[in-house]
């Protein structure tokens, strides 16, 4: 007789954007439909660009979503907010998997980790989509 494994948790449905106050700066957005994920540049006037992604592994699905445990996604607040800073950027986040759930934004504020994120995004994506930036 052979023994069932039941199936880790699976993500089923991931959107992430990051906007810019600035003129002509909409900003990024990525977004999983079904298998594949279609990634948005909005920066600049007229330097858009489309890019979808559908031949991730599982491997790398695996990866992520120990990436987000080990980053306690799970436990980032609801709402990060500067009200000090009156331009910048902000960001929002939702992810469901078949376990949990998590809706996050900011206002030019982030979690502590949100580098390490969008990091991790990098690595499911294999591109530098997102730039890393270190200042806090």
């Amino acid at each position: 007789m052979t023994k069932k494994t039941k199936p880790g948790p699976k993500i089923i449905e991931f959107t992430f954007a990051r906007y810019s106050y600035f003129p002509c700066n909409e900003g990024d957005k990525l977004i999983l439909e079904g298998n594949k994920i279609t990634f948005e540049r909005h920066w600049g006037c007229e330097d858009d660009l489309n890019l979808v992604i559908s031949d991730i592994s599982d491997r790398k699905w695996e990866e992520f979503l120990r990436s987000l445990d080990r980053l306690k996604i799970w436990n980032w607040s609801k709402n990060y907010r500067d009200p000090v800073v009156l331009d910048g950027g902000g960001w929002n986040l939702f992810i469901k998997t078949t376990s949990s759930k998590i809706e996050s934004h900011g206002i030019n504020k982030k979690p502590s980790n949100f580098n390490e994120f969008l990091e991790s995004i990098n690595k499911l994506m294999g591109i530098e989509a997102f730039e890393i930036f270190y200042l806090e």
